[in-house]
């Protein structure tokens, strides 16, 4: 499995990575919106974990281009149960 944790601020994207490489998990940072998608045009990754509020294309719009250029499967945030 790979992900790419997209957070520009350095203490929390290497806190996130950290605990990934404990369960095994490759993952790569990037630290602002155009970084991150250079990275997704050029690595497949599993699962995008996005910071919202980033320089750059936002997380929802790298979220959105995910979606939109079909390579993505779009879970959405978490859904409550009735």
């Amino acid at each position: 499995m790979r992900v790419l944790v997209v957070e520009d601020e350095p203490y929390m994207a290497e806190a996130i990575r950290d605990g990934l490489r404990l369960e095994a998990i490759a993952a790569d940072i990037a630290g602002d919106g155009g970084t991150a998608l250079e990275l997704l045009g050029i690595n497949a990754y599993d699962i995008a974990v996005l910071d919202r509020d980033i320089p750059g294309p936002s997380g929802d719009q790298i979220a959105m281009s995910i979606v939109a250029s079909g390579t993505g499967d779009h879970a959405g945030p978490p859904r409550r149960r009735p």
